[in-house]
This record gives C-alpha cells, sequence and structure tokens, in this order.
C-alpha cells in the first residue's frame, strides 16, 4: 500500500510539471508574440521564427467569423509568412495570455489548456479579449501547439 502511494505521489508530481511546462510554454509565446517599435533589428528579424517553433506542422484554428486569419489550418511556414505580415503591418502588438488551466492526457502526449487572450495591437483603442482552448502534442520532449479554438461562452 505504501508502494502504491509512493507511485502515485510520483504520477502526480510529473503530471503537475508537465502542467507547469505547458503554462511557461503558453506564457512564452504570449511573449514571443508581443513587440514594439522600439524593438532592435536584431530582434525583429528573428520575431516570425520564434512564433512558430511554438506550433506543430498543420494547426487547426477555429475563430469566430471575421476574425483572422483567414486561413483555418496553416502550416507552420504559413504561420511563419503570417507573423512577419504582422509585424511589417502594424508599430507593435501586446499579447497576454491569462487564467491558463491545463488538462494532461496520460500519457502526456496530449494537454488542453483554458486560456483568457488580451490582445493589443498598438494605435488601437481596445484590447481583444478572447477565452481559448488550445490543444497541444508532445514532439520530441516538446508541448506544440495543434489547435486554437474560441470558447464561446456558455461552453466553460
Amino acid at each position: 500500500e505504501e508502494r502504491n502511494e509512493e507511485r502515485q505521489r510520483e504520477e502526480g508530481d510529473a503530471q503537475t510539471r508537465e502542467i507547469r511546462r505547458i503554462q511557461k510554454r503558453l506564457q512564452s509565446l504570449a511573449e514571443d508574440a508581443t513587440f514594439t517599435d522600439q524593438d532592435h533589428p536584431f530582434e525583429r528579424l528573428a520575431y516570425h521564427g520564434n512564433l512558430a517553433s511554438y506550433f506543430a506542422d498543420t494547426v487547426a484554428i477555429d475563430l469566430p467569423a471575421g476574425q483572422p486569419p483567414e486561413n483555418r489550418n496553416p502550416t507552420k511556414a504559413e504561420i511563419e509568412a503570417g507573423a512577419a505580415t504582422i509585424r511589417n503591418a502594424y508599430r507593435g502588438l501586446d499579447v497576454k495570455f491569462m487564467d491558463i488551466r491545463v488538462s494532461v492526457d496520460q500519457p502526456p502526449v496530449n494537454a488542453t489548456a483554458y486560456l483568457t487572450s488580451k490582445i493589443y495591437f498598438a494605435g488601437d483603442s481596445v484590447y481583444t479579449i478572447q477565452e481559448l482552448r488550445v490543444g497541444l502534442v508532445k514532439q520530441e520532449g516538446e508541448w506544440l501547439v495543434k489547435r486554437i479554438e474560441a470558447v464561446r461562452t456558455m461552453e466553460q
């Protein structure tokens, strides 16, 4: 019985570590998506490549009609190109992910995160706030975003 309790505690600790890794990874994604016109030119050059590293080879995107992107299943290369377009079109972008709640499947290969995104484009008068469900897959030791979808308020 004691051995069984120890195994359960170790599994719980491993799950907690994976949850923290995912939360940290999503916070890093938000930080890397954020930029200002004050950024050093070398930071600007690397911006879109850094962003693509957070995503699986293809990502399913389900956001309300009228919100970007037009391509609902972009590849990593298309995400890079889209990030470069945003980087050139706007003076700045502030992305924050708040209240990140994560559930990890067993074995820990897939996970789902629920979060509140707060996005502000420099020059806009308001933030865009959206509840999101983010599907992740673990590939080669890294958690990658494979799906992003808006959560309708009544779903939660």
